[in-house]
């Protein structure tokens, strides 16, 4: 799954607000390095069909490609082309895109609370691994299902 953001004409973030959006990490991660690192404004409100012509950038963010430009969108027989996103990303979306991967490369120093360090405890259980929290020193159990899938069956 993926999330929608757009950038209005006076260069502010619109990310869509409605019940049916998924709860993402890169969505909130994105908001957050707009508002407090990039000092972008964020608008998060409700998008009508009617405006998104306006818009003159337009992205998809998830965990995989972080941020995907958006060049057109096709509305049965209506095209809605964005000034940037076919050749490349607009100027914002590359600088949230560019600002996100240099936090998560650990080539800028991430905002308090972000890094969550994990490593293999010695005890391990046949439907996953437990690890031990660098952060919160507590064992926690992690289910990887490619494990469960292995050990199915077997005794």
């Amino acid at each position: 799954g993926a999330n929608v953001l757009f950038v209005d004409e006076k260069d502010r973030l619109v990310v869509p607000k409605s019940d049916s959006i998924l709860p993402s990490i890169t969505r909130k991660s994105l908001i957050y390095v707009a508002e407090h690192i990039l000092h972008i404004p964020v608008e998060e409100r409700a998008v009508r069909l009617e405006e998104l012509k306006s818009f003159k950038e337009c992205g998809l963010c998830g965990t995989a490609a972080v941020i995907s430009p958006v060049g057109k969108i096709q509305n049965h027989e209506e095209e809605i082309c964005f000034p940037s996103g076919m050749e490349k990303p607009g100027k914002i979306m590359d600088e949230l895109y560019r600002t996100l991967i240099a936090i998560q490369d650990g080539e800028m120093e991430a905002p308090e609370g972000w890094p969550y360090s994990v490593r293999k405890s010695p005890a391990q259980g046949s439907a996953g691994e437990r690890i031990l929290s660098e952060k919160s020193g507590k064992v926690q159990e992690l289910i990887l299902p490619f494990l469960q899938r292995k050990t199915k069956g077997r005794r």
